[in-house]
């Protein structure tokens, strides 16, 4: 009976433990690597949405500076329309298999940069992806309106 009650517990812990997973493997446009932040957003051929990385060694990876000190690059960079959006509406910044990504703390920014027509600000929803290794460990939504608006996320590496 004993043995009956502890294969119980084991097994509800077990199911419990699987329910509580919350990391997530998906196919998303970009480079993969050790490290990855993933950006999706829609309405691509109105807005400008940009994903920008401080790393723990003080370099900002972003559009301006797609290549950072500390080996992280940006692949893929999306602003205002099919011509521009090659792989869709996304932001990709990643470490590669190959080095190393740094140890401590990533600020994480999603930034409203301009509206495609600068006259016709529209809302954006957004969906920013933190992966280790391909593997989903932290996933962030929400939604832009208006240029200069600005979510910030942290990581800890």
């Amino acid at each position: 009976m004993r043995a009956l009650q502890l294969a119980i517990i084991v097994a509800t812990a077990l199911s419990s433990m699987a329910c509580q997973k919350d990391y997530e493997i998906v196919d998303l446009a970009g480079r993969d690597g050790i490290l990855r932040f993933n950006l999706i957003f829609d309405n691509e051929l109105d807005v400008d949405i940009d994903l920008h990385v401080l790393t723990p060694m003080g370099d900002e990876i972003f559009w301006a500076e797609p290549e950072g000190m500390s080996g992280g690059q940006l692949d893929i960079d999306c602003f205002c329309g099919e011509d521009n959006c090659l792989e869709g509406p996304n932001e990709n910044i990643y470490w590669d298999y190959g080095g190393e990504a740094p140890l401590g703390t990533y600020d994480i920014s999603v930034t409203y940069f301009g509206a495609c027509d600068l006259f016709d600000e529209q809302e954006s929803d957004y969906t920013l992806r933190v992966l280790k290794a391909g593997t989903t460990v932290a996933t962030y939504t929400g939604t832009l309106d208006s240029a200069g608006q600005t979510d910030e996320f942290t990581h800890e590496q």
